[in-house]
């Protein structure tokens, strides 16, 4: 994930189902996301090789993503 392309995505009900955020670096996301509090979303890169799922109570990843320094 470390300075790759990522996509952020929320809802994925029928009206925004075509709405993503592209970050040239997924280190950035976490700048702004920090005061997303409440917020459900999706981050995943362009290969689709990890999909990481955020919610209110837990933060889940699948695939090849480090998530430590």
């Amino acid at each position: 994930m470390r300075g790759d392309v990522a996509f952020i995505f929320f809802e994925q009900n029928q009206v925004n189902r075509c709405d993503v955020v592209r970050v040239g670096d997924a280190r950035d996301i976490s700048l702004l996301i920090e005061n997303s509090h409440g917020m459900e979303y999706f981050i995943s890169d362009a290969g689709l090789t990890y999909l990481i799922a955020v919610n209110w109570y837990v933060i889940e990843y699948v695939g090849d993503v480090g998530l430590s320094e």
